[in-house]
């Protein structure tokens, strides 16, 4: 099973071929071996600040690939799979005898009693029996079922592609909720972090990474080369 504490040391080693100048098929190839590590990782973690640190992973060697191949690719988490084992289905319950059943044993021990009576009233009083007039049941027109309403059709949303630029991290940085050097910190982000560059102002980047958003000195981010084009699906 990966641990983080394995990722992350996996993840420091091809930082460190990279950063020595290694490149071609060989590095490309243990790069795609690593992402799917990643990638199944997510089936494993439930926690979201993991998750998001595993995005970020993902994104990073993204943008590697990117500048070995030319090509961006989409890396995706595998979602969590939960451990609980699935409940036994219930038995279904027995199914009640038809209507009609209970009409016709209903029928039949009145019509039982009936000629019990008769027979117990000719024989105390002498008196010949009338035979007991047949019960005749009409039998119930079967209602016509109604059809079902169609489902309304659904629009498939439409996708659209935006580019957006992206930098690596090239050394521990604070992230502020402004641009000024007097603004609180809101985190100390670490190195080799690939974050989306939203914005700028002056000497600081607005930058973005997983569901996080701030502003970071531009002395810290080493802006890629070529832009990235990512998918952006439109909300509900």
């Amino acid at each position: 099973m990966n641990t983080v504490e394995k990722i992350l040391e996996e993840h420091q080693a091809l930082v460190e071929r990279a950063e020595k100048g290694e490149a071609g098929a060989e590095l490309a190839k243990d790069i795609n071996r690593f992402v799917e590590k990643v990638q199944a990782m997510g089936a494993e973690v439930e926690d979201s600040k993991t998750r998001n640190l595993l995005r970020s992973l993902l994104r990073y060697w993204a943008g590697q690939l990117y500048e070995l191949t030319g090509t961006y690719p989409r890396f995706e988490l595998q979602p969590y799979a939960s451990t609980e084992g699935t409940k036994k289905a219930k038995a279904p319950p027995e199914a009640a005898p038809p209507l009609s059943q209970w009409l016709w044993r209903f029928i039949g021990g009145v019509g039982l009693l009936i000629l019990l009576g008769y027979l117990a009233f000719g024989l105390l009083g002498g008196r010949p029996m009338r035979p007991t007039p047949p019960v005749i049941v009409k039998a119930t027109a079967t209602p016509t079922p109604m059809p079902s309403p169609l489902p309304t059709p659904t629009t498939t949303p439409s996708i659209s592609i935006q580019q957006t630029k992206m930098g690596v991290l090239i050394a521990e940085a604070p992230v502020k909720a402004r641009p000024d050097e007097k603004s609180p910190e809101l985190l100390l982000v670490g190195r080799d972090l690939l974050v989306e560059i939203v914005g700028g102002q002056g000497e600081w980047l607005l930058v973005r990474f997983g569901d996080f958003q701030g502003w970071v000195q531009a002395k810290y981010v080493r802006k890629l080369e070529k832009p990235v084009f990512k998918v952006v699906e439109p909300g509900p």
